[in-house]
């Protein structure tokens, strides 16, 4: 039989397909149904090679197999609501550590935090003007097609306005 004859296995499948680094419990909400059936049928797409997963902070994130393994890193961190504020921010314009602290509203700590996890997967690199340190985007034309490709796996409303914004252009 083939896997994807199921009508639930396919219905799974688009959702990773069209939410890349989705979890178990969003695909479940998404879709209503119990987490021992969504459970088997997952393992069946993975045994199988339509997907694979990564385990990121005790969750298991699920990918069509032939997502690359370098963007998957990249779609978590935009996934992380403050990280992908941070993003946001950074897609405009270089910024320095004080104005992210203020444009985020959040603590120093959480925004440093943040920032670390985003120079670990290579999203952000510091730059240096004046003795001034300034964090900018490694690569914003990947991350702003990352973010036009999968807009609506981010449920943010900043995303869709600045893919409203790019597409205007």
């Amino acid at each position: 039989m083939d896997t994807l004859t199921l009508e639930t296995r396919r219905k799974i499948y688009q959702i990773i397909l069209k939410h890349p680094g989705i979890h178990l419990r969003e695909i479940q909400r998404k879709l209503d149904m119990a987490t021992g059936m969504l459970t088997y049928h997952l393992g069946v797409l993975e045994e199988t090679g339509f997907i694979r997963s990564e385990t990121k902070e005790g969750k298991k994130c699920y990918f069509p197999y032939t997502f690359p393994y370098s963007d998957s890193r990249i779609i978590l961190l935009l996934r992380e609501k403050i990280a992908r504020s941070i993003v946001l921010f950074l897609i405009e314009r270089p910024h320095t550590f004080s104005e992210l602290v203020k444009k985020t509203g959040r603590s120093k700590s959480v925004v440093s935090t943040s920032l670390s996890r985003l120079r670990d997967g290579g999203v952000v690199k510091i730059s240096t003007q004046n003795d001034t340190n300034y964090y900018e985007l490694s690569d914003p034309d990947k991350i702003k097609k990352m973010f036009i490709t999968y807009k609506e796996s981010f449920y943010d409303d900043a995303v869709d306005r600045f893919v409203e914004l790019w597409l205007e252009i």
